[in-house]
């Protein structure tokens, strides 16, 4: 083992401690970003209504009526409301589609030759890449 002097020996100390801090702040960070999940919704704000649906004793009360709602101020009514005007049910018509023949395009052509003369622009050529010189390197430098 190689004996150290002093000031190595206080900056290795430093060096340790400050790795040990730097890893801690690294795992907190990770704990709370990426392993604690807050829950959605939080308990305290978990909104709604509740029903019963007769299979639990949760819910609004022991009597399962299957009427209709009405405007009783008593809880304990669950007659039907009163009857007013018969509705008659709206017949639902369909509109009839007649479909519509295709109409064929007609293409326009002409025997005539065209008054407009078309230029061929020449193609670009590649320019040339610049050619890369190799360096030599010399071996004695890398011994």
């Amino acid at each position: 083992m190689v004996a150290l002097n002093p000031q190595e020996e206080k900056n290795r100390r430093i060096a340790l401690a400050v790795s040990i801090v730097a890893h801690l702040v690294l795992l907190l960070f990770l704990f709370f970003m990426l392993v604690w999940k807050a829950e959605n919704p939080p308990k305290d704000q978990i909104g709604g209504i509740e029903m019963s649906f007769g299979t639990t004793d949760a819910g609004s009360g022991e009597i399962h009526s299957k009427a209709t709602p009405n405007e009783s101020p008593n809880k304990e009514d669950s007659r039907p409301p009163a009857a007013s005007e018969e509705v008659t049910p709206v017949p639902v018509v369909t509109p009839v589609v007649t479909p519509t023949p295709p109409v064929a395009e007609k293409i326009v052509t002409s025997s005539m030759e065209s008054p407009v003369a078309v230029k061929e622009e020449p193609k670009p050529q590649p320019k040339p890449e610049p050619k890369v010189e190799e360096k030599k390197v010399d071996n004695r430098a890398l011994l």
